[in-house]
């Protein structure tokens, strides 16, 4: 379950005009802030169908085609030209999609400094569509959404390219506040009386010294 917290519902707002827009969308924040979370959150309240993937340095953008058709239909449109859509296999035809690409800033470049995921990307993003191995261009119906993310104290990591962030609406989310995690602790101890303020206060206040 998750609380909605003042800073959730702000970030929300946040995101909101992104997927109304069908403007790809860029969450930034430390690791553990709760960027998939809020994401969640949000798909949970539009009922709309998330799926994420996690990348490494070695992921393509076959890995991203893959996860995406599991959850996908590809319909052809034209047999002369080839071309095709790539529409949710959900079983509302009216809901949509949000696939969220984990930690994209792992990926890592070649030695060249280019990276095929984010050409790939840059594509989807400019096109709103890729070509496939038999070089027809396959394109993404307006029901699904690439949300992306990055991780900002991830060691082995790198810079995401200019003409890509260009194209993003870039979100920054940190840690909870105090007393939005007091909150969230409150709701899960289910008694708000001085014993539990105290102990609820306590340990929230050992993570934030831990995790400093």
């Amino acid at each position: 379950n998750i609380y909605p917290t003042k800073t959730l519902l702000h970030n929300i707002c946040l995101i909101t005009p992104s997927h109304q827009n069908h403007r790809p969308l860029l969450l930034v924040g430390p690791g553990g802030c709760g960027k998939e979370s809020l994401l969640r959150y949000y798909a949970f309240q539009n009922n709309i169908h998330l799926i994420s993937h996690q990348c490494h340095a070695s992921t393509t953008p076959s890995d991203i085609i893959l996860v995406l058709l599991q959850h996908s239909v590809l319909q052809q449109l034209s047999s002369r030209n080839g071309q095709s859509i790539v529409v949710p296999s959900l079983s509302n035809p009216s809901e949509q999609l949000i696939l969220l690409i984990k930690d994209v800033n792992l990926v890592r470049p070649d030695k060249y400094n280019s990276c095929t995921l984010i050409s790939f990307l840059h594509q989807l993003f400019t096109y709103g569509g890729y070509y496939n191995k038999e070089q027809e261009f396959v394109t993404l119906s307006d029901k699904i959404q690439i949300c992306l993310s990055i991780s900002e104290n991830r060691r082995e990591s790198y810079k995401l390219c200019d003409r890509l962030t260009s194209l993003l609406s870039i979100v920054c989310i940190d840690f909870g506040r105090r007393e939005d995690n007091i909150a969230i602790g409150l709701s899960v101890w289910n008694e708000e009386n001085d014993d539990g303020n105290g102990i609820v206060t306590f340990v929230v206040d050992l993570c934030e010294v831990v995790r400093r």
